[in-house]
């Protein structure tokens, strides 16, 4: 059915679905076929643990790789973050939120490492963290550590907001879904 929907064959439709089901986001089950895996709250806090590992080598990195210029550039995303956030404009905190991160780790010049941290992307959702309760909060605050890091031009204290941020991040999503999930399982089924 899915290669009829997308006019495709089946044969690279059953590749992707068994690479998926390699990578844990899909199961095969009897009569049933392919059924996606629910992302659940410890699902989340294991990603973000290995995230917050990776992401906190590239930033003790990209501090030894910083100048006042780059510094500069990064406080500059961290003014209009905050702007974002004061203001409730979500697309923005969020885009903002990436690029910022995403300048990190270009400064630390670990392709391997950002690679890393990529592949683990995958397995979080994307693009609705700041409408997460305490997640604006948190990531302005937690930036602003990170900065301060920067400021000193201290790798281990960069390494360390950084893993802290991560983890704080991942903690948040993962209630929103343990949550989420509790409010679905004591929906009766026929509520509309």
């Amino acid at each position: 059915m899915i290669a009829q929907n997308l006019g495709i064959s089946a044969t690279p439709v059953r590749e992707g679905l068994l690479q998926l089901r390699t990578q844990g986001l899909v199961r095969l089950e009897p009569r049933r076929g392919f059924v996606v895996m629910p992302l659940t709250g410890d699902d989340v806090r294991d990603v973000f643990v290995g995230q917050a590992l990776l992401a906190g080598e590239l930033a003790a990195r990209a501090v030894r790789h910083s100048d006042a210029e780059a510094v500069a550039g990064l406080e500059r995303l961290h003014t209009d973050l905050e702007t974002a956030a004061k203001h409730g404009n979500h697309d923005q905190l969020e885009e903002l939120n990436f690029l910022f991160h995403r300048s990190v780790n270009l400064l630390a010049g670990s392709r391997k490492l950002a690679w890393l941290l990529g592949v683990s992307l995958c397995y979080v959702p994307a693009r609705f963290h700041s409408t997460i309760e305490g997640w604006p909060a948190a990531t302005v605050q937690d930036h602003r550590e990170v900065l301060e890091a920067f400021r000193h031009h201290s790798s281990r204290a960069a390494r360390t907001a950084m893993t802290r941020h991560i983890e704080h991040a991942g903690e948040l999503l993962a209630v929103h879904i343990d949550t989420e999930a509790a409010l679905r399982a004591s929906t009766p089924a026929n509520w509309p």
